[in-house]
C-alpha cells in the first residue's frame, strides 16, 4: 500500500527548500502561507503533493522532471508510475511559462483533472484580498482575473471529476474480484473503482483491524465518495468514517460464523474481541442516514437483516432477489440504481 504521508511530507520538504526566502504579495513566507494553504485544500494525496509543488518549475530553475526526482529522493522511494505520470502532466500544465498566453494556459489546465483541482485551490487562495493590508487597483484587477478564471474552471472540474468508489471484498476474495470488476464495467467512465486486496486472514482479529485501517486510509487520501462492502467486507465498511456506505449481505457478527468457515486457527480470545467490536457498533444519526444495505431473499449463508434494522432503521434496508453471491443482474438492477439515487438525492456528494 502506498505510504501517502511519506510522499506528502517529502513534497512539503522539497517545496520549502526550493522556495526558500520567497515571499508572496503580502510579504508572507511563500511556503508557509500560499503553498501550505493550497496543499491543505487538496482532497487526495496527489492534489496535496501538486499543491506543494505547483509553482516549483515556474518559479525556480528546475524542470518538472527534476522536481519529481527531488520528491522521490526526499521520500527515498519511487512514486507509482501512474502517480508520477499524473503529477508530471499536472505540474507541466500549472507552469504558466509552458503556454503562449494566460487564456491558453487556463484552457489547457481545464482539460486535465488534477491540474484543474490544484489550480482552483491556488486561485481560491490568491483571491483572498484580506491577505493584503492595502490593496491597490492593480491588486483588484488581478483578483477580478482570478475570479473569472475560477468561474471558468469550476464547471470544468465538475465535468472531469468521476465518482470515486472503494469496494471492500468479502472473505476468500481479492483485489478486483467479480463485483468490483462488474461495477467498473457497468459504470464505465462515470466512476473510478478502488478495489485493493484486503486480508483474508480474518480468523485473526488483528487482521480485521488492519483491514479497517487500510479502508480508512484510502478514504482519507484518495478522495473516496462512497464505500461498498460485500459480505465480510460489510463488517469492515460499517467501521469506516466520513463517507456514505452501501453494504451487501453483510456479515454483522463474524464471531458466529467462524465454526461454519472451519477456521480452526481462530482462538477464543480472537472471537471474544470480535464479539466486543460487534457490540460497539452504535451509528450516529448521520451514519444511519448515509448507510444502506441490500439483503438477498435467498441468502444461503446468513442474514443479519433484523440486526441491521435494529441499528439503522428500516428505511435504508432493501431486499433483493437471489443468493449470497452478487451477479451482473444484481449490479445492474439494484446496486447501480441505488448509487444513482444516492447521487440524485445528494447523499453522495461527488465534488
Amino acid at each position: 500500500m502506498i505510504n501517502y504521508n511519506l510522499f506528502i511530507s517529502a513534497a512539503a520538504s522539497v517545496a520549502k527548500r526550493l522556495h526558500a526566502n520567497q515571499k508572496d504579495k503580502s510579504g508572507s513566507d511563500y511556503f508557509e502561507g500560499h503553498l501550505t494553504t493550497v496543499a491543505s485544500q487538496g482532497r487526495t494525496w496527489l492534489e496535496k503533493i501538486a499543491g506543494y509543488l505547483h509553482d516549483a518549475s515556474e518559479d525556480t530553475p528546475h524542470s518538472v522532471e527534476e522536481v519529481l526526482n527531488f520528491l522521490e529522493q526526499e521520500a527515498s522511494v519511487e512514486l507509482p508510475l501512474y502517480a508520477k505520470d499524473e503529477l508530471a502532466k499536472a505540474l507541466y500544465l500549472l507552469d504558466c511559462n509552458t503556454a503562449l498566453s494566460r487564456k491558453e494556459y487556463i484552457v489547457a489546465i481545464g482539460k486535465h483533472f488534477l491540474a484543474t483541482a490544484v489550480k482552483l485551490n491556488d486561485l481560491q487562495n490568491n483571491m483572498e484580498l484580506s491577505r493584503l493590508s492595502a490593496p491597490t487597483e492593480k491588486d483588484l484587477n488581478r483578483v477580478k482575473r482570478y475570479q473569472s478564471e475560477h468561474a471558468y474552471l469550476t464547471p470544468k472540474y465538475a465535468e472531469l471529476r468521476k465518482l470515486r468508489i472503494l469496494f471492500v471484498h468479502g472473505y476468500n476474495s481479492g483485489a478486483f474480484g467479480f463485483t468490483a470488476t462488474e461495477l467498473q464495467h457497468q459504470l464505465g467512465k462515470r466512476a473510478v473503482i478502488f478495489a485493493p486486496a484486503f486480508s483474508n486472514g480474518v480468523e485473526r482479529f488483528e487482521n480485521i483491524l488492519a483491514n479497517i485501517r487500510q479502508a480508512q486510509t484510502l478514504i482519507d487520501y484518495e478522495g473516496i465518495d462512497l464505500v461498498v462492502g460485500s459480505s465480510m467486507g460489510g463488517f469492515t465498511t460499517l467501521r469506516v468514517k466520513g463517507v456514505p456506505r452501501i453494504i451487501i449481505n453483510p456479515c454483522l457478527k463474524p464471531s458466529e460464523q467462524f465454526d461454519k468457515l472451519e477456521l480452526v486457527s481462530t482462538t477464543d480470545e480472537d472471537i471474544a474481541k470480535y464479539a466486543e467490536l460487534e457490540q460497539k457498533l452504535a451509528p450516529t444519526k448521520e451514519e444511519q442516514e448515509q448507510t444502506w444495505a441490500l439483503f438477498a431473499d435467498e441468502d444461503e449463508l446468513f442474514s443479519y437483516k433484523t440486526e441491521f434494522q435494529n441499528l439503522f432503521g428500516m428505511k435504508n434496508c432493501l431486499q433483493v432477489p437471489g443468493g449470497h453471491r452478487n451477479n451482473p443482474v444484481r449490479v445492474k438492477e439494484h446496486i447501480i440504481p441505488l448509487i444513482d439515487t444516492l447521487l440524485e438525492n445528494g447523499v453522495i456528494k461527488c465534488k
